[in-house]
C-alpha cells in the first residue's frame, strides 16, 4: 500500500500516478515513507493540516450592520449573543447590539407592564 506524495490519498501498489490529483508518485516506497527529502507541503496520512475557516477579508471592524442592531432591539437575546460573540472582532457593532438589546429589553418591560396594568 502506498500514498500519494501530493495529496496523501491511498494508491494501488502498481499505480504510478495518483487517481485523485494526477501526481507522479514514483518517489514513495510501499510503507508510505519518502525516499529522499519530503516536500514542504506534505502532511502525513494521520497528521492533517489545521482547518482554517473561510474568510473573504471583507469584515471591517469599524462598520456597524444596522440590520443586527434592529434585530437586537426586537429580540434582546440575539443582541446579547452578538455583543458577547463579536466584542473582539467587531467592537463597534457589538457595542451597538448590546445597547439595542438593553433598550429593547427595557422597552419590552414597559410595554408588557402597561398591557398588564390595562387588563387589571
Amino acid at each position: 500500500m502506498k500514498y500519494c506524495t501530493k495529496c496523501g490519498k491511498e494508491m494501488g501498489d502498481n499505480e504510478r500516478f495518483c487517481g485523485f490529483c494526477g501526481n507522479d508518485s514514483s518517489g514513495v516506497n510501499y510503507q508510505g515513507q519518502y525516499i529522499g527529502s519530503q516536500p514542504s507541503n506534505y502532511y502525513p496520512q494521520n497528521n492533517y493540516p489545521p482547518y482554517t475557516y473561510p474568510y473573504n477579508g471583507n469584515v471591517n471592524p469599524n462598520e456597524v450592520n444596522g440590520l443586527w442592531v434592529i434585530i437586537s432591539f426586537f429580540v434582546p437575546l440575539v443582541g446579547l449573543i452578538m455583543a458577547i460573540n463579536d466584542r473582539d472582532t467587531r467592537p463597534k457593532e457589538a457595542t451597538a447590539c448590546g445597547f439595542a438589546a438593553a433598550i429593547g429589553f427595557v422597552f419590552g418591560l414597559i410595554v408588557w407592564s402597561a398591557l398588564y396594568a390595562s387588563y387589571m
